[in-house]
């Protein structure tokens, strides 16, 4: 049985994932830019999404 040495260069270790608890609608996105959820829904397909307020990735 022969050891080889470890292979220089970068892995992965580990994956994380948080989502932050405020949602945000394309109700609420319309009404900071000129445009309606019909709209977005229609051309980018999101129907909400997540904002982080205060918190940072050293909270998680």
């Amino acid at each position: 049985m022969t050891t080889s040495s470890p292979q220089p260069g970068a892995r992965i270790v580990d994956v994380g994932h948080y989502q932050p608890p405020r949602a945000v609608s394309n109700d609420e996105i319309a009404r900071m830019v000129d445009t309606n959820d019909e709209w977005i829904r229609q051309r980018v397909g999101i129907a909400s999404r997540r904002f982080a307020d205060t918190e940072s990735v050293a909270d998680t």
